[in-house]
């Protein structure tokens, strides 16, 4: 558990930080950053290098990088819209309101 929280706080604060900025790279520069993540579970895990980590990413509810790259910005989206997020965040995002239909 103390590793897990390690590993937590160190490696995937690392890999959230603007990863907004990933969205839309090459798949060759998300490759590396999915080889980190795919060595720290199994670093949790204790497993062998070569095992395969994407079951024990679905256990501690890790997405893959791709995937929680969108996962973060359609979060950031929804927070902007909802006025949830921070103001600065809050003014970029202007939502058109659809006129009512009369039936």
């Amino acid at each position: 558990k103390v590793c897990e929280t390690l590993v937590n706080t160190l490696i995937t604060s690392g890999l959230d930080y603007c990863n907004h900025l990933l969205y839309g790279h090459p798949s060759r520069i998300l490759t590396r950053l999915q080889h980190v993540q795919n060595s720290a579970i199994r670093f949790i895990h204790l497993s062998p290098r070569f095992s395969p980590s994407l079951l024990l990413l679905y256990n501690l509810h890790w997405p893959p990088i791709k995937y929680r790259t969108i996962f973060k910005i359609l979060l950031i989206t929804y927070k902007a819209i909802h006025s949830l997020a921070p103001k600065y965040i809050t003014e970029l995002v202007k939502v058109k309101k659809q006129p009512e239909r009369m039936l």
